[in-house]
């Protein structure tokens, strides 16, 4: 221990560049990844916007309750959350500060997007499982045509069923990494922040 403490905390504050430098190179690869994921999830809206349309002419074609509620689920419920969610991702591609309480400060924002793009998906999971259980009910009511075999019925709710389930589960799992990381980097940054005040003196 040295007797001069602010000698020390500038010392301390040297040695949290290795964690900034980690913190840092994490960010570009996010960074990266991020971009691939708004391009997939454009072209993923695409997709099921076509989809939706493609499912309410054939339900208004053949009077089918399955292909409407598969389009209202495409064209009414998952646009508001995709477009969310693609707000969410742009908004966290915005870094002109690098020195290391702007990565830092880059982090937190990243943290913020990440969060709300998992509370977007945690939605679409729900709308998911309120897919399957509308469906069920219009099955047992008599409004879904028969020429729907149930077993047909049961197997792709089975399939809808663990795609939300999967959905759920990774959202929590992500969530929990991403309130880890949120509180590493307000950690880091409060020292900055107490070690530019002391410096400043």
């Amino acid at each position: 221990m040295t007797d001069d403490p602010v000698s020390e905390y500038k010392a301390d504050w040297r040695r949290q560049d290795v964690e900034v430098e980690a913190i840092r190179q994490r960010l570009h690869r996010r960074r990266m990844l991020g971009y691939l994921n708004f391009a997939a999830g454009f072209v993923g809206s695409l997709l099921a916007l076509a989809t939706g349309v493609g499912y309410a002419v054939i339900a208004w074609k053949k009077r089918d309750v399955l292909f409407g509620l598969s389009a209202l689920t495409l064209l009414i419920a998952y646009p508001p959350l995709a477009l969310g969610a693609f707000r969410a991702r742009r908004l966290s591609m915005i870094w002109t500060d690098r020195t290391p309480e702007g990565t830092l400060r880059y982090a937190l924002a990243q943290s913020r997007s990440i969060d709300k793009v998992l509370r977007f998906e945690y939605w679409g999971g729900v709308v998911l499982f309120c897919f399957v259980g509308v469906v069920w009910a219009c099955v047992l009511t008599g409004l879904v045509s028969d020429r729907y075999p149930r077993a047909l019925l049961a197997f792709m709710s089975v399939i809808w069923i663990l795609a939300a389930t999967a959905m759920l589960l990774w959202v929590k799992w992500r969530s929990r990494r991403n309130v880890r990381e949120w509180d590493n980097c307000r950690e880091l940054l409060a020292k900055f922040e107490e070690a530019g005040r002391i410096e400043s003196k």
